[in-house]
């Protein structure tokens, strides 16, 4: 029997509650609007209208920038920093230089891992970090090691992509002849660790 009262109670009640508290919600939003003046309350003057409140203001915001590096600009320079190379720094460059002439990008940083552990036994102020043009008495330098990876990579990509020798398989014969076994084996796998 109690529970029937309750029920009962229950739905006589809440109905007539809602609808009072919708009237009165009314009654203060018209009353806010137009600026009445209430016995306890006091006079209510509009706020300012504000869309999206919740928004924080200018100086509450954090702004950043998204910047934009090509992985494997990323991988190279981990590689080389690893190794405590000097070439590190020109990461990018190589990146740009093998898209520009068509290499594999790692391939020209595993040929100076190869040829002298990338630049750390190169013949002092060659910048000659690949043994390019070094035969004989013949040493090739360059100004600086930007100009050495332009133009190793145009070597490359002229003399050997254009001709289809572009693994290292295809390229160890002709670029080092008198030991292509182990420089092929060796730059194939400088290459996977990149």
């Amino acid at each position: 029997m109690k529970k029937l009262f309750l029920l009962l109670s229950f739905f006589t009640f809440t109905p007539g509650l809602l609808v009072a508290a919708i009237m009165l919600y009314g009654y203060f939003g018209y009353a806010h609007s137009s600026g009445l003046v209430f016995p306890l309350i006091g006079h209510i003057t509009p706020a300012k209208k504000v869309a999206y409140a919740a928004l924080p203001t200018a100086a509450d915001t954090i702004t950043t920038t998204v910047g934009e590096t090509d992985s494997r600009t990323l991988r190279l320079e981990s590689f080389l920093r690893r190794y405590h190379s000097p070439l590190a720094p020109f990461a990018q460059v190589f990146v740009r230089e093998a898209d520009k002439n068509k290499l594999d990008y790692r391939l020209l940083v595993a040929i100076g891992m190869q040829e002298s552990t990338l630049c750390k036994t190169e013949m002092p102020g060659t910048h000659n970090c690949w043994g390019y043009g070094i035969h004989g008495g013949q040493v090739v330098t360059f100004d600086n090691y930007e100009d050495a990876i332009i133009t190793v990579s145009k070597s490359l990509g002229v003399h050997y992509v254009s001709q289809g020798l572009i693994t290292p398989e295809q390229i160890g014969p002709v670029y080092n002849p008198t030991n292509t076994n182990n420089w092929i084996q060796n730059v194939s796998s400088f290459m996977d660790q990149i």
